[in-house]
This record gives C-alpha cells, structure tokens and sequence, in this order.
C-alpha cells in the first residue's frame, strides 16, 4: 500500500539486467573451477600458477558480459524518468484551479517545459554514471572473487586441511553466496556490510530515480505557483525513536509549507530535511512531494498506526530475506552445473524446494503476495497485451448509433479518464482524458471503440495507434466482431508526418490493388485490406467473433 509511483516497477527492466550480469559472472568464475582431479600437495602451486594466468582471460570475459548484456537505450531511461515526475502532477487537481482562477494550468505546458526537460537530463547522466562506476566495479568484483576462491581452495589444499574437490566446493559455495562484492561498508558497531551487483544497483538508481521525481515536482508546483506540499506515505516506512526527519514513518503523509510556516502546517524543509541522506529522498527512501492546495486537493493520507507501520516493515523485510536466500540457491545451483558438481547440484534442487514450501507457508501466514521478479536469477520477456473481454462489455451500455472510446490501464484494468463519445464515425477523448493518456506510461494503456459501420480499422486508426507512445494494443469492437491490433514482435514507426504519408500511401495502394471503392466496400474485403496492411508494417492484426471463446 501506497500513494506514490510504483517506484520498484519503473526501475525492475534495469534491475534485471544488472541481475543477469551478476549471474554470468559467477557463473563464468564458476566454470574456470572444474571438479574433475585432485591436484594434490605436489601440484598444488603449478596448479595454482596456472589459475593465476587465466585470469586475464576472466577479465576479458567478464568485460565482454558487461558491454553486451548492459547497453541501455539513453530513450529507455530518459522515458522511466519522465514517468516518474509527470506522476506527481494531478489532472483532476489542475481542472479544478482552472475553472476557480484566472491563472490557467496546461499540462502540456508543464510536461514540455524546458526546466522539467533539464531535471530529466541531469538526472539521467546522473544515472548513467552510476552504471558506468558499477560497471568497472563489477570487473574489479569478479576478479576479486575470483581470487578469493582460488586462494582459498589453494591455502586448503597446500596446507592439507582439504582434498581439492572439496576445498573448490567450499569456496564456490561462500562465492555463490556473497555474490559479486562491488561496495563495503562499515556500521557503528564495526560490522562490515558487503553490496552485490544487484543491491547496489537497486539502491542508487531507485534513490536517484526518487530525487529525480522530486526535483520535478518542486519544478511543477513552482510553475503552477503552489504554496504547499503533500508528503507521500507508505506502509513499512523507516522507523527511529528520534521523531524528527530521520524517522520517515513520523513526517510521512502530512501537508507542508513550502516557505514558511503556520500553526496549522510546519515548513516543509525543517521537517523532511531534503538533500541530507537520511531525509526525504535520501538513500533508499521512496517518499515523494506533491504540490497541495487546501481546500481543493483531496490528502492522499492513509490511516497507518505507527505499530501497524512497524509490523509491515518487518515482514518487509522477512520477506526480502527469503527472496535473497531463494535467489542464493538458485546461484548455488548454476554453480553447481558449471563446475560439474553433480552430487552438490541434487541437494541445492533439495533445498531450494523446502525454502521454497516454507517461503509459501510464511506469505499464507502474513496474507503477503510474492513477487517472483525478486526470486529471479535469470529473465525473460515479450508480451502481447491481452485483451479482457470485460474492456468490450461496456459499450453494450452506450448508444451503438455513436462511436465511443475508451482507454483501459493494462496493468489495473481501470478505465483511464471518461467514455469519450462522438458521432456515427468519428470520436475523440476529451480534454481530461487526454491529459490523463498523455501522462500514461510507454505501452501502458490499450484503445477499445466501436464503428456503428460494423467495419474494422481505419487509416486514421492505425496511424494514430502508430503515433500513441502509451498504447500497447488498440481494438474495434463491431455486432459481428472484435478487431485487434498490436505491435507483435513488430515495432511502430517515429510519429512524424513523413512516416504518415508513408503509411497512407501504402494503404491506398492496397485498397486499389484489391479495387475497394466506397460503394463495393464490405466487411470481409476491409477485413482483408487491414490483414495485408498490417502485416506489411510488420503488426499483429487479429479478428475474433463477437462472442466470449468463440475464436475463428
């Protein structure tokens, strides 16, 4: 439970990258470390010799790994940003001033403006220097770990404590469960705290990508002349005994002055403590501020009990450490296979499989959902959006004379905005719902209207599918049939007017080669217009009956 962005969701595509450099590395030490002789006290140094010239080889490996696996497009990054702050403005919000004062918002306005463009870039080269600085401190962490488990193999076997088979084991065993060691830090207590690959990735992006959103929304509320914030708040927030910024679960969820104070609000920096590290957007916190205007927004607060707080925040972190040991043992077992350690590699599949049983018993304890992304060592993904037969339903209520449309969220599957509705051939969101669209995430939302023609897609509606950012599919819905449209593993055109004349000049030479005029148009020859034009953009383009499981 929270009111801020989805901060874990928008960094996940960059966690998983950094997750599968972290797994190729250990494993590619792994494999330089085969169970397969017993090198003995007599040849334990040419052994060792030699370990120690394929090192240059590791490194070059492991080189390779990082430039391949971790070119992130500047656009991907750049977007993820852009989401991040455009999430604090609220549209409803800005309607509202609107109609109330002679000062006018525009959102467009905002979200183009050349200060919100700059935060986004600082922040992005603020991030690519942080994968720069992890990328050379992943290679000098696999050199280092493999240097830890060749010494300690060697020191155990020379010194004639362990044969080599299980000096190899032991050490590839503390390596699996270490990870790639790229930052240490020492607590008060004189505790040393190693950071793998994956952990410091996730905490300085998501602390950069969190600074970024707020900077941004400072930027907003300045433009939109906001007199004060509102302080974001979740579940599980930092608990201190201090009560001041330090203890995030204190000032979270309150409204803030910006300049000043009253004796109903207290200022907004002396209470949240913005830029130190332990504040508000320091390290590894998520918490957020929104522009507020009293007595016209409407508090995002959620009632949390500081003991209900405490609890989640301790089953979040149970949690994070069952997701940290499942992940271990999946290393284990990757290690296992790389260095032909079959009889190890029977009981990590053991183990992980009662980790897993006990793992399961704890969220059904804890009513807690797992999220499997965190267990996983290695990803996947190409999805196509799926098109719920709930997204049709609706217009079995609205005038099937009118065209209306209607934007889904593909994640939630809300409704985003209103049902915008138009005449017998023509219809377009209107002003609330296309602010709302404009602010949707890549490839978030999908498109569904109906055509009282009972005709499948226009040009305009390809071209504006190709021209729309969010929308991962679109859909016409007709008496006789549902139409689909998506990408595939196809890609979309840039949205610009030359690639629009392109698209219409493809698809009027389709239409004269199949002689489609206005009066010999029918259903089935538009349907086979739209199959050919589709596939010659490379889209997926489906027709299913206008009944539920009733596919052609």
């Amino acid at each position: 439970m929270q009111n801020g962005p989805d901060f874990d969701k928008l960094i996940e595509p960059f966690i998983e990258i950094y997750q599968n450099v972290e797994f190729d590395l250990i494993k590619h030490i792994a494999s330089h470390f085969k169970l397969y002789e017993d090198i003995g006290f007599k040849n334990s140094m040419e052994w060792y010799a030699k370990k120690i010239a394929e090192r240059g080889a590791l490194t070059q490996e492991a080189i390779n790994i990082i430039s391949k696996e971790t070119k992130i497009p500047k656009d991907k990054i750049i977007e993820m940003l852009k989401e991040a702050g455009i999430s604090t403005i609220d549209i409803d919000v800005i309607d509202k001033l609107n109609s109330l004062r002679d000062f006018q918002i525009n959102v467009n306005t905002l979200i183009n403006s050349k200060s919100f463009l700059n935060i986004v870039e600082n922040s992005y080269k603020e991030i690519n220097d942080i994968f720069k600085l992890i990328n050379t401190k992943a290679i000098e962490g696999s050199n280092q770990a493999y240097m830890n488990v060749l010494n300690e193999a060697y020191i155990s076997v020379k010194g004639g404590e362990l044969d080599y088979n299980t000096a190899i084991r032991k050490a590839l065993t503390k390596m699996a469960n270490q990870g790639i060691t790229i930052a240490s830090y020492k607590q008060n207590s004189g505790k040393i705290l190693n950071y793998g690959i994956e952990s410091c990735v996730r905490r300085d992006v998501l602390t950069a990508v969190v600074q970024c959103t707020n900077r941004a929304s400072g930027n907003f509320a300045k433009e939109m002349k906001a007199e004060y914030y509102e302080v974001s708040q979740h579940l599980g927030a930092r608990v201190t005994d201090t009560h001041d910024y330090k203890d995030h679960s204190w000032w979270q969820g309150g409204i803030y002055k910006i300049e000043g104070s009253t004796k109903e609000y207290t200022n907004f920096q002396e209470t949240c403590n913005e830029g130190d590290v332990q504040g508000i957007g320091g390290a590894n916190c998520r918490h957020i501020k929104r522009p507020f205007w009293p007595g016209i927004s409407v508090p995002k607060k959620i009632n949390i009990s500081p003991e209900e707080n405490k609890k989640i925040y301790e089953l979040s972190q149970e949690q994070r450490r069952h997701e940290r040991k499942i992940r271990d043992y999946k290393r284990h077992i990757e290690i296992a296979k790389a260095s032909n350690d079959n009889d190890k590699l029977d009981s990590y599949k053991k183990k992980l499989k009662t980790i897993d049983k006990e793992y399961n018993q704890f969220c059904k304890d804890n009513n807690l959902r797992r999220k499997f992304a965190r267990e996983d060592i290695i990803n996947q993904k190409y999805n196509d959006p799926i098109f719920e037969d709930e997204y049709f339903e609706e217009f079995e209520k609205l005038n099937k004379k009118k065209e209306h449309l209607i934007y889904y969220n593909l994640n939630t599957g809300e409704i985003v905005g209103n049902i915008s509705s138009g005449s017998i051939n023509n219809v377009k969101p209107d002003t609330k719902t296309k602010y709302k669209v404009l602010l949707a995430k890549k490839d978030s939302l999908i498109a569904v209207h109906n055509h009282p023609s009972n005709l499948s897609f226009s040009l305009t509606d390809f071209q504006t599918f190709n021209n729309s950012k969010e929308l991962k599919g679109i859909a016409v819905r007709t008496d006789d049939y549902i139409y689909l449209l998506s990408t595939g593993k196809g890609s979309k055109l840039k949205a610009n007017q030359s690639n629009m004349d392109y698209m219409k000049e493809v698809f009027n030479k389709i239409k004269m080669d199949m002689h489609i005029t206005k009066e010999n148009k029918t259903i089935q020859l538009v349907h086979e217009r739209n199959q050919k034009f589709a596939k010659e953009m490379g889209w997926k383009y489906e027709r299913i009956r206008n009944q539920k499981d009733d596919k052609e």
